[in-house]
């Protein structure tokens, strides 16, 4: 006859065995694919900063502040010191930059002669990827998104499953020709979140470069 401390232990031990079975059938949801109309109907606005790396040939090191609303985008660019460096507007079909340490404005032309990454992707392709969405619709975790064979150059994207789903945190061009990268980063994002202060008119007064 089962004593009654063994017959305790016995019913413990089906139970926990019982608990883990279960959990064992339970899995974790897939995580959400973030939809960039889904997302402007639900939070109109976005705001965040980030990190802009250069590599190679060029090197150097920015950090940045953003705003979006639907498919306008407002990034303010910073460096080290604190300095306002560059202020870039993003519209839907429309890119202006104004480099205010030289107090330029670059016309697109100009801004793909500094920035060749833009030739890989349009001004409403780069809200997307402020909004968290991959911008090409890919659920990789780092994938070449776009190539071309004239600048011998590929972009890259990377996604990472947070509270949110899965989001777009970096894109990462590359240019093998002249041996140069540059990686654009957010560390930061909040969903329905607007900074009026990025928000500015460039000068009409700042000529054109």
């Amino acid at each position: 006859m089962i004593n009654l401390p063994i017959k305790l232990l016995l019913i413990v031990g089906l139970l926990l065995s019982a608990c883990t079975r279960v959990q064992d059938v339970i899995q974790e949801p897939p995580p959400v694919i973030l939809e960039y109309d889904a997302l402007k109907l639900s939070y109109q606005t976005c705001s965040g900063s980030g990190k802009i790396t250069s590599s190679g040939t060029v090197k150097g090191h920015l950090v940045f502040s953003f705003t979006s609303r639907n498919d306008s985008t407002y990034i303010q660019f910073k460096d080290l010191l604190g300095r306002r460096t560059m202020y870039i507007q993003l519209f839907e079909n429309e890119i202006h930059l104004w480099d205010m340490m030289k107090n330029r404005r670059y016309s697109e032309e100009k801004i793909i002669e500094q920035f060749p990454v833009v030739s890989l992707i349009s001004p409403l392709e780069l809200t997307k990827y402020f909004w968290g969405v991959d911008p090409f619709e890919s659920t990789t975790d780092v994938i070449p998104v776009a190539e071309s064979k004239s600048l011998n150059a590929t972009l890259h994207s990377k996604s990472s499953v947070t509270s949110n789903g899965f989001e777009t945190i970096s894109l990462l061009f590359q240019d093998h020709q002249e041996d140069y990268e540059l990686s654009l980063e957010i560390t930061d994002r909040e969903y329905g979140s607007w900074s009026s202060r990025f928000v500015r008119s460039i000068p009409s007064s700042v000529k054109w470069n």
